[in-house]
């Protein structure tokens, strides 16, 4: 077995791959799509991208918050 195939690594690449969806969130509302438009094209929960939003807004803003932990949309 390598490292790829265990528990450890499959779960911090999923981590990582969400993280990076996350991130193209405020990009893509910026373009003019809906939270729906854009949960749908990555694949996201609107949960999850109505967080994105959230986060990134206050970040814009300076306010201090806790990471962002998603919800697995499955």
């Amino acid at each position: 077995m390598s490292f790829k195939d265990t528990k450890v690594y499959q779960e911090a690449f999923e981590e990582g791959r969400l993280e990076g969806l996350v991130q193209s969130v405020p990009r893509l509302l910026d373009l003019a799509l809906t939270i729906e438009q854009v949960a749908e094209g990555l694949g996201l929960t609107i949960n999850q991208v109505q967080n994105a939003k959230l986060y990134h807004d206050g970040m814009e803003r300076g306010e201090r918050r806790a990471k962002l932990k998603l919800i697995r949309p499955y």
